[in-house]
């Protein structure tokens, strides 16, 4: 039952990944046109050193990047999520699923967050126009997603089950199990071929038995 609850944890990780990662892509499509909408209104900026003509274009491209990303955890999540692999492979990629939640939850959403808040700024105090609430999603998206990232990468980490060596035993009385190597006294019978002398071994008393010499 755990084992199952897992899987459709890490199946519903990976909708939600994929879900914030198409968002976010589409986010900085639309980035991509902004120069086009309001470069007319764009003067070189003394503050950032730099013509604010290229600042667009420059957070877009780590928006978009960002936002790849976190599609591709989001397919990895949704594979692994199946439980109809077998258990060599399911457990690569597990493995894989985790690194790139880590990776995502470390760089990426990180990287996000950076370009579509500076895009979202950038419009608000350059153009007068309501499209940097979009940008602003955005990176409140590129949050949840560091969020989801944590998450994703402790289902695998903490709680996961290995359910080909995980062994569940119930009973009812008590049992002992005892090494008879270690509780006898009597040294084990070796068997020798024909050919070879087998080595001294001392006589040994048996109840109800006596030795007798010949």
């Amino acid at each position: 039952m755990l084992v199952r609850h897992t899987y459709s944890g890490l199946t519903l990780t990976g909708i939600m990944h994929l879900v914030l990662g198409g968002f976010c892509f589409a986010s900085s499509l639309v980035a991509f046109n902004t120069k086009r909408w309001f470069g007319r209104q764009l003067l070189y900026s003394p503050y950032y050193g730099v013509n604010t003509e290229e600042l667009p274009y420059i957070s877009a491209v780590f928006g978009c990047i960002a936002s790849l990303w976190v599609m591709v955890v989001g397919i990895f999540g949704m594979i692994v999520g199946k439980n109809s692999i077998s258990p060599i492979h399911s457990m690569k990629l597990k493995i894989t699923y985790m690194i790139l939640s880590i990776l995502s939850a470390s760089v990426f959403a990180h990287t996000g967050i950076g370009a579509f808040a500076s895009h979202a700024l950038w419009l608000r105090y350059h153009n007068p126009t309501r499209l940097y609430i979009l940008f602003s999603l955005a990176a409140f998206a590129m949050v949840v997603e560091f969020v989801l990232s944590i998450v994703s990468s402790s289902l695998l980490c903490c709680c996961s089950i290995n359910e080909g060596t995980s062994v569940w035993v119930s009973t009812n009385q008590t049992a002992e199990f005892i090494n008879p190597a270690s509780d006898m006294n009597v040294a084990p019978a070796i068997g020798y071929p024909p050919n070879v002398v087998p080595a001294y071994e001392p006589v040994q008393e048996k109840h109800g038995f006596e030795m007798k010499c010949p």
